[in-house]
């Protein structure tokens, strides 16, 4: 079995353990039917609405209704594309879980096992890139997407934003400041809630920063509204409520738009600049329910050894180049996903506590 064939690299990425990603798993979750055999793929969603049906005189049959508000687009997903070279000198070297005195690997061996580290590795990379933009998504109700060559701070935009004009996703009528005990935080989660359920949306889940769940759970008047013997019966649903690094559940609340199931979420990533950021801005907050979002992947286009261009469609393509008269071999995990809601306005995101 050649080991760095596509298909043979693409059945250990598809067998590799499942990386922590909250946001993408439980919000923008994979679906087979996402992957599109296109560079463009066809993005839709809608508004949500409340309509009622009309009563009609029998003569008359039936009305018909229009579908307001449903948008089809094609665009360009993000192009995603994180190397490793492996040079000849790097396989003169004792690999950092070799045993001297218990033998060397071969060059070969060595080779294999850089090639499954380096796999792993860029493939939690674009794993924390689209963890990014989901959390971009939810908050911003959109994203910009720089694509970058040789510098890493210049690049080229590619904007992305799923209002017209004014973002109406954004809870701006926020009581005060959840730092102060005299402010209503169940008010607060009521009009969140209602301004996806008046769309005739669901609120299930409020994902906030660490400093926003602490000043919940210190309130006791807030406290006395939330059922935490439900603790047991919210990670049987969703296990991501013990079992994602950062995730903690704080509480339900039952207000008397919904049920809402309170997390923190304190994973961070390190960005291009090599500064450490968390997901969640500080201070912020988002209710939405699972599934609001999809994850929809397109295809890449390589030239091949004949010169001829193949086309590849998945959640992540790896390849091989050799350069340099063969003396680097470099891993390419490919990816290009785009990360859309299903629904307009679907993720209300709120500013709850001051962001500094």
């Amino acid at each position: 079995m050649d080991i760095y064939q596509a298909r043979t690299m693409l059945l250990f990425l598809e067998h590799m353990l499942p990386m922590g990603t909250f946001l993408l798993d439980r919000y923008f979750p994979f679906r087979e039917r996402d992957v599109f055999e296109t560079e463009t793929v066809l993005a839709n969603y809608r508004e949500g609405n409340q309509d009622i049906a009309p009563f009609v005189a029998p003569r008359k049959g039936d009305v018909p209704i229009l579908r307001d508000g449903y948008r089809t687009e094609s665009l360009r997903p993000a192009n995603i594309a994180p190397s490793a070279p492996l040079t000849t000198d790097d396989l003169q070297r004792i690999g950092h879980r070799e045993i001297p005195f218990m033998g060397s690997k071969t060059q070969s061996q060595r080779a294999q096992t850089i090639l499954g580290e380096d796999m792993d590795q860029l493939r939690s990379m674009v794993l924390r890139r689209m963890e990014w933009m989901a959390a971009q998504v939810m908050f911003e109700n959109g994203l910009t997407m720089r694509h970058i060559a040789d510098d890493k701070q210049a690049g080229d935009d590619y904007d992305l934003f799923f209002y017209d004009g004014v973002n109406e996703a954004v809870y701006t009528n926020a009581l005060g400041d959840w730092t102060d005990p005299a402010v209503d935080k169940i008010e607060d989660l009521y009009n969140m809630a209602f301004m996806l359920t008046s769309q005739g949306l669901s609120a299930v889940d409020l994902v906030c920063s660490p400093e926003v769940g602490n000043q919940f759970i210190r309130d006791k008047l807030a406290m006395k509204f939330a059922d935490n013997r439900r603790f047991e019966d919210v990670v049987a649903v969703n296990p991501h409520a013990r079992s994602v690094p950062g995730v903690g559940y704080v509480a339900t609340v039952k207000t008397i738009a919904a049920q809402i199931d309170i997390y923190t979420y304190t994973a961070t990533y390190r960005d291009l600049d090599g500064v450490t950021k968390p997901y969640i801005p500080k201070g912020m907050a988002v209710m939405t329910a699972p599934r609001a979002g999809r994850r929809l992947h397109g295809a890449t286009t390589t030239f091949n050894e004949n010169g001829g261009a193949d086309t590849h469609a998945g959640a992540f393509i790896p390849r091989i180049e050799i350069a340099n008269n063969k003396k680097v071999r470099s891993l390419i995990v490919e990816s290009r996903p785009l990360l859309i809601p299903r629904n307009k306005n679907c993720f209300i995101a709120a500013q709850l506590m001051p962001a500094v």
